[in-house]
């Protein structure tokens, strides 16, 4: 069950020497948890915490809350907090920066378009190195939780100007090839009329791309050619059944 989410903040205590780290969070069970998480991997941002953590052991630390409070006053209590402790040159404190949220100064800041693309490439080039590895611990982290509602309408809605890569193009034709092996989608399969109204009105509005276009067109004109060569060929064939009765007659006679 998700823990609730809870505007708040936190203190992690350490009980070998009493010093706290200070921090604030929109959820903060989350937050803390996150916190738990990097320690543990030995990544944690705040380098006087983890070398306590390291030295000391997860065991002498506790994560608490220290007061629940608005969103829009979550700085300004964990301000007051960090300078009751007496700051970061204080002996009670692992927080670096003085002033609360200076961990993330550019927060709510827009990215120019070269840091977005420098940060593209960096992202692009830790999935192309990995073996396999980072994908699995991005998959376990994300098995067995609910996607919320934004989620669900982002991967369900159009996805206009994405074009599949050939690999990615055949990957979808091999899984589609062993549904219908395995008998999840045979051929001639009819959509109920719900399903042709959802269809129908999610691609209601939509422009084709020159590429869909181009398939369309190809199938309509192939679709066409194979009716005019049905019709050919029957046509040969009534003309074929005319001239054998007509011979059949003659014999009769």
């Amino acid at each position: 069950m998700n823990a609730p989410r809870i505007s708040a903040v936190y203190a992690i205590n350490d009980l070998t020497d009493g010093k706290f780290y200070i921090g604030s969070s929109i959820d903060v069970f989350f937050r803390m948890r996150r916190h738990h998480l990097e320690l543990e991997r030995g990544k944690h941002a705040n380098a006087r915490l983890q070398r306590a953590w390291l030295k000391h052991g997860a065991g002498t630390f506790s994560f608490g809350i220290c007061e629940e409070c608005e969103p829009g006053a979550l700085r300004s209590r964990e301000q007051m907090y960090i300078d009751c402790l007496g700051g970061p040159d204080g002996e009670f404190l692992y927080n670096v920066h003085p002033r609360a949220g200076a961990r993330y100064p550019q927060a709510g800041r827009r990215k120019s378009t070269e840091a977005r693309m420098r940060m593209s490439i960096a992202h692009q080039k830790r999935f192309a190195d990995d073996d396999g590895t980072l994908r699995a611990q991005m998959s376990a982290v994300r098995k067995g939780k609910p996607w919320t509602a934004r989620q669900r309408a982002a991967l369900s809605g159009p996805k206009p100007g994405r074009r599949w890569t050939e690999e990615k193009r055949r990957k979808m034709e091999t899984a589609w090839e062993r549904r219908r092996a395995a008998g999840l989608r045979k051929r001639g399969y009819k959509h109920t009329a719900e399903q042709r109204a959802a269809i129908s009105a999610r691609r209601r509005g939509q422009k084709a791309t020159d590429r869909t276009r181009a398939i369309l067109s190809a199938a309509h004109k192939a679709s066409a050619k194979s009716r005019a060569n049905s019709l050919a060929q029957l046509l040969k064939v009534n003309m074929h059944r005319a001239a054998l009765r007509d011979l059949l007659k003659e014999s009769e006679a």
